[in-house]
């Protein structure tokens, strides 16, 4: 997976926001028409949806990349979908994840898994965005972490 970060700070720039809206799941249920209701709405002041594997499961992926496709100018979108397995499957992982249209991915890789994941160029940006390997190992700068990728 090929991460964006340039498209999140550009967006974030022209919107004068850091909103990243966690979607998943709306009052009332969710359908195409509601959330891509809720996205126009939101749209003004909004620069990323998080989308959550709930939102999928209550959906279909076929639908979330429709609203992915439909909103792709307007937000970054980041999957979220729990992803915490060997290399190898998060690699697969995150092929079909931006097949689907989004941006980026939150990834809940085992320790020493990082490596492995960063350093395979043919499937995935060093800035791939992480978040339990920062947390366990002290890191507060994605810079840090993606200096691993370039070793």
């Amino acid at each position: 997976m090929h991460v964006d970060i340039g498209k999140l700070r550009k967006l974030g720039e022209a919107k004068s926001s850091r909103i990243i809206v966690a979607l998943d799941d709306l009052p009332g249920g969710v359908s195409l028409q509601s959330i891509g209701s809720f996205l126009e709405e939101i749209a003004e002041y909004t620069v990323g949806i998080k989308i959550g594997l709930p939102l999928v499961l209550a959906m279909n992926i076929s639908d979330v990349a429709e609203l992915i496709g439909r909103f792709k100018g307007d937000f970054y979108f980041l999957a979220d979908f729990k992803l915490a397995d060997i290399p190898s499957i998060v690699k697969k992982e995150l092929s079909l994840i931006e097949r689907n249209g989004f941006d980026g991915a939150i990834l809940h890789l085992f320790p020493m898994g990082l490596e492995e994941v960063l350093n395979d160029k043919d499937n995935i940006s060093p800035r791939a965005l992480i978040k339990e390997y920062l947390a366990m190992n002290g890191y507060r700068d994605i810079n840090e972490i993606t200096g691993l990728a370039h070793k």
